[in-house]
């Protein structure tokens, strides 16, 4: 059975992210062990290795990556699936679509930023440096150096500005 590729509308027919699959396990053994435990499956997809022959004499029959997914018909069935979690030894997820992984993604990662300035005015002091990235979000600390450039051995400024979490400094530099 083909797993249904339209994210938008699979997800709301209950697609689940299944993991920890033995590399032997079938199309049909996987569908089996589902419907047997949680209900009617719709429909089954094993992620596989591609066939390292394409001879047709020495036929290599494609492996399980050990991860793929279970679509169901009934909400019923889709939640008691997500409920259990798991089902011998493999791991039961609900689905998510690649965009909306990143997504999260990005806003896991998007902690604290520490922005480094250089090539500013030598006049500025701490405070001017404050007041000139202040308008991009809350400061949390600010530090300044003077550090000798590699080239011709000169001291000149360098910055850093630490933000708190849930501002955004990256558009700040770009806007000024």
């Amino acid at each position: 059975m083909p797993f249904d590729r339209d994210f938008k509308e699979a997800t709301q027919k209950m697609n689940l992210y299944v993991r920890g699959l033995d590399e032997t396990i079938d199309f049909s053994g996987l569908d089996r062990l589902f419907s047997d435990a949680f209900g009617e499956v719709k429909s089954v997809r094993i992620s596989q290795t591609i066939p390292k022959s394409q001879d047709p004499l020495k036929p290599g029959a494609p492996k399980s990556l050990g991860y793929g997914y279970v679509c169901f018909n009934k909400v019923e069935d889709f939640k008691k699936a997500l409920d259990a979690a798991t089902i011998n030894g493999i791991e039961i997820k609900q689905f998510v679509p690649r965009n909306d992984r990143l997504e999260e993604s990005k806003r896991k990662t998007a902690g604290p930023s520490n922005l480094f300035i250089k090539n500013f005015n030598p006049s500025w002091d701490i405070e001017k440096i404050k007041e000139v990235f202040s308008r991009y979000g809350e400061i949390k600390t600010c530090g300044l150096f003077m550090k000798p450039s590699p080239k011709d051995k000169v001291e000149r400024p360098i910055a850093f500005v630490f933000f708190k979490k849930d501002d955004d400094p990256l558009h700040g530099p770009q806007a000024a």
